[in-house]
């Protein structure tokens, strides 16, 4: 049987633009994989030599995945990160959890893309705070969360505290040329040639619009299909979306609630995981949200 493991948060220096101590209440963070197929750079682990899925490669000093959690633990209460993995990974990711202090890992029994995975996890998150915030944090073989991120998720929290209803993406525009999946920023700043692509962090919040000027529109061909970077929300807000969009799925994971941490939960999920497609969030979700969502560009510093 899981339990949610509840780990005491670290104590720490807060960095630029992380969210302090006193405003982390209710705010949890949600790490996933968008799309593990995607491409990235080489196929071997540049420590141990072999073969891994990319989350779990390291990458300088660091896998993308811990990187990802850096990025979580500074925006929510370390007990309040939660982490969607796939079964099959636990050979991969146990070496890196072990470094770790979080919240629950949440391990599908099948795989099945980001969208089952978010919602899972928005089922947890709602048994135990349904008046929360949640971040979600996408995590991306080609895209850095970074200090441009830190600086602006801040903004955001405060942008879905004053409207009621709002979802904010931040996002690093695509690189020209670049690949489909990618969201690289070239050194010499080509992805910012577009007057729509405003640095993020070098503006302050102002009434209408975290950057100063009108949020980039959803349908421009990346913004509606690429979103990649961190989503955030109210808990309610992205859960009520999703009744309206999958009414069927959301049911069945309402009734999560009573077998969580029960025998019965991995019996019931792995009927539900095995009654579904391969969905991620950027191709079945996020299309439907335009009236609710915001989407706004970093300027991201590769890390």
């Amino acid at each position: 049987m899981r339990k949610w493991v509840d780990t005491r948060p670290r104590t720490r220096n807060c960095a630029v633009g992380e969210v302090v101590e006193s405003e982390k209440a209710g705010v949890w963070s949600v790490v996933l994989v968008e799309d593990e197929r995607l491409p990235s750079r080489g196929g071997t682990d540049e420590i141990s030599g072999f073969d891994c899925p990319w989350p779990y490669r390291i990458h300088g000093e660091e896998a993308w995945i811990q990187r990802t959690w850096k990025f979580a633990k500074s925006l929510s209460a370390s007990h309040r990160v939660l982490t969607v993995m796939d079964q099959a990974h636990w050979g991969y990711a146990w070496k890196l959890l072990i470094q770790e202090s979080l919240g629950r890992i949440i391990w599908q029994p099948e795989r099945r893309g980001s969208l089952l995975g978010l919602l899972l996890a928005l089922s947890y998150i709602r048994f135990h705070n349904p008046a929360g915030v949640v971040i979600v944090c996408l995590v991306k073989p080609t895209g850095v969360l970074s200090d441009s991120f830190c600086e602006a998720v801040p903004k955001a929290l405060q942008r879905v505290r004053q409207i009621p209803g709002r979802m904010v993406g931040l996002v690093v525009p695509p690189t020209l040329g670049g690949e489909a999946g990618g969201w690289n920023v070239s050194d010499d700043g080509d992805a910012m040639k577009s007057d729509a692509i405003l640095g993020f962090a070098q503006k302050e919040f102002e009434g209408h619009s975290l950057c100063g000027t009108s949020p980039i529109p959803m349908g421009d061909g990346w913004g509606e299909k690429k979103l990649v970077g961190v989503l955030v929300t109210h808990v309610e807000t992205i859960w009520a979306a999703g009744k309206r969009v999958f009414p069927d799925l959301l049911n069945q994971l309402d009734a999560l609630g009573p077998v969580l941490g029960t025998s019965r939960e991995q019996q019931i999920l792995g009927d539900l995981y095995r009654s579904r497609p391969f969905e991620t969030i950027s191709d079945r979700f996020f299309p439907f949200l335009h009236s609710q969502m915001e989407v706004h560009a970093i300027t991201a510093n590769i890390l």
